[in-house]
């Protein structure tokens, strides 16, 4: 069945559809006199656009659209759904705007549009109040308004992703909101917090976004996006090569060090220390990073400031998490961060 028959607007009563993993390529307009719809599953079809009689269901609190083919925007009608709660339309590749205000949606609390083609967010977005749930990772944003900042002001968010999106920079508004929740944390985000001048600690999706490393100055790369064995990708590359993004561009230092308890991590300490201190010394600036940029590279980063300023494991643990709160290193790794401690106590004795 590729097309709903008109005969669906005899469906007067239903409160719940579900036409998702279906082959559908076209929704009839009369679904909007099934005026009591509270859910609508229109997810996994081959829908290009959708019916403008869309904003006629304003009892509907779910709408899911997520993996069609739906191209340039969503219905302007459904700025009218005032009771819509959960808006979910990622991966559809050609979905470049999502709406044109939000300042009637007043009960949105999840909106989900990753792995689309989104450009632009419209700044009315700051007028919600009740959001949990913020997924825009994956499009194609080269800025974000800062009104996303206003998002937490009732302490509703739980979750937000913004990687996978070349953005030179995040608002000050954003920052803030982050480092004031419980919930988010930096890794929400495609850019990396400088811990000490020169060197910023991030995740995978920092060191993805060229133009943030642009913008930062990055000319030093150290990788720890590896798995620490020997398995290959597809193309035949270890995960530590696949993750070695720019090769021609920027100085890179592997470390192949899974993000496990029975991982060592220690003999690479000074190796990277050096590595960092090389770097500053001509004025360059590194990018430390793993996956979430929240063991493994904060680990390396955090060795650092203890060699550097000659402090205990616990006060450059607090340094790091000054500027990167979501620094968390796995258990092993503070084991081997005490030891390197007394190894730099050690030294500097002689």
């Amino acid at each position: 069945m590729t097309t709903l028959p008109t005969s669906i607007k005899h469906l007067i009563h239903a409160e719940d559809v579900r036409l998702a993993n279906n082959e559908l390529e076209e929704i009839p307009e009369e679904l909007g006199l099934c005026v009591k719809i509270v859910r609508l599953d229109l997810n996994h079809n081959k829908l290009k656009s959708l019916p403008k009689t869309l904003g006629k269901l304003i009892e509907m609190t779910r709408l899911n659209v997520s993996h069609n083919d739906i191209a340039d925007r969503l219905p302007k009608s459904l700025e009218n759904c005032s009771k819509l709660q959960e808006l979910l339309a990622s991966n559809n590749p050609r979905l470049r705007h999502i709406l044109d205000t939000y300042q009637f949606l007043t009960k949105l609390e999840w909106l989900d549009v990753s792995c689309c083609s989104i450009v632009s967010l419209d700044p009315s977005i700051g007028t919600l109040g009740a959001m949990s749930v913020l997924r825009l990772n994956d499009n194609k944003l080269t800025s974000i308004t800062p009104a996303i900042g206003k998002l937490d002001r009732n302490k509703t968010m739980i979750r937000m992703d913004l990687n996978g999106n070349d953005m030179e920079s995040i608002p000050s508004s954003i920052l803030s909101m982050i480092s004031n929740s419980n919930k988010i944390s930096e890794t929400a985000i495609p850019v990396a917090q400088e811990i000490v001048p020169g060197l910023l600690l991030g995740g995978i999706h920092a060191a993805r976004n060229r133009k943030y490393l642009d913008k930062a100055c990055v000319t030093h790369v150290l990788n720890l996006a590896g798995s620490g064995n020997d398995q290959l990708n597809e193309n035949g590359l270890k995960e530590i090569e696949a993750n070695k993004l720019f090769p021609e561009d920027y100085i890179y230092l592997d470390v192949d060090v899974g993000d496990t308890r029975t991982a060592s991590i220690l003999p690479y300490f000074d190796r990277c220390n050096l590595f960092i201190n090389r770097a500053l010394s001509q004025r360059g600036v590194v990018l430390c990073h793993c996956w979430r940029g929240v063991s493994r590279s904060a680990a390396i980063c955090i060795a650092y400031i203890m060699a550097k300023d000659n402090i205990s494991y616990e006060k450059a643990l607090a340094t790091v998490k000054s500027k990167r709160k979501c620094v968390r290193c796995n258990s092993a790794f503070v084991k081997q961060l005490k030891e390197y401690e007394l190894i730099l106590a050690k030294r500097n004795k002689k």
